[in-house]
């Protein structure tokens, strides 16, 4: 519990879904999501940083034959290095990755939602 008077309130809500509220404690001031977004759009310029380096894929029908038959990267040691470091288990190679390759499309699931219908 924090004790204050309600004349210290300066400001009452709820931060909704994908919302930020940042407390600037140097200024004083409360910023919202789109203050905090337009901020970091003038102080980084992430449309430009797209612009000169997204990289886009050929669709596999449109590469040259010796690229077509593709060749490994790194070893099994090295393989097994990044998925534990960006955390791939087998559960996930199999029920996600493994549909992906093998039919071109995402695998659908879903952890349920219990939620009432008002």
């Amino acid at each position: 519990m924090w004790d204050y008077q309600p004349d210290e309130v300066l400001e009452k809500g709820r931060v909704g879904p994908g919302e930020l509220m940042v407390i600037d404690t140097y200024q004083g001031r409360i910023l919202h999501s789109a203050e905090t977004d337009e901020d970091l759009k003038r102080r980084h310029p992430y449309k430009l940083w797209l612009e000169r380096n997204v990289k886009r894929l050929i669709p596999f029908e449109q590469l040259p034959e010796p690229q077509a038959t593709g060749e490994r990267a790194f070893d099994d040691s090295l393989l097994a290095t990044y998925q534990k470091q960006f955390a791939y288990s087998q559960e996930e190679l199999e029920t996600i990755l493994h549909v992906l390759a093998e039919n071109g499309q995402e695998a659908t699931g879903s952890m349920g939602d219990d939620t009432p219908f008002f």
